[in-house]
């Protein structure tokens, strides 16, 4: 890992709450869009791009292990309008299969990930000002 000493670290805190203060807010039920959702696959990891028309900040996973096969699954809260897949396969070692659902009545869209193994992974969660990444390794 290539880790680079902050100059002017007051500067470069400043830079960062000036540009999430350009990130807009959306009025309080909203009907979000989500307009793209990929997978990248390299070794031992799998990175899902959730494009969105904004920031996506409220949203929580869980693992399903007892199911076959076992799934992550991670909810975003709000109403959210998608226009791409609802299924896609994912050619790696961990993860085999991706589905997706609105749940507009109760309020959440639904990312399930069908998991070739049962433990050893760590999902971590990256937001940004234009959706959320999820990278799943081993």
């Amino acid at each position: 890992i290539d880790v680079k000493k902050a100059e002017d670290p007051k500067k470069e805190i400043d830079e960062a709450e000036k540009a999430a203060e350009k990130i807009p807010e959306l009025p309080v039920g909203a009907v979000r869009r989500l307009k793209n959702i990929k997978a990248n696959a390299s070794d031992n990891t799998v990175e899902i791009i959730v494009s969105a028309d904004g920031p996506v900040r409220d949203y929580k996973n869980f693992f399903l292990l007892k199911e076959s096969p076992p799934k992550l699954v991670v909810d975003i809260k709000g109403k959210w309008k998608y226009g791409g897949k609802y299924t896609m396969d994912v050619n790696s070692d961990l993860i085999s299969k991706i589905r997706v659902a609105e749940h507009n009545e109760k309020e959440f869209f639904r990312i399930v990930m069908d998991l070739k193994v049962r433990e050893g992974m760590t999902p971590v969660f990256n937001e940004d000002a234009k959706g959320l990444v999820i990278i799943v390794k081993k």
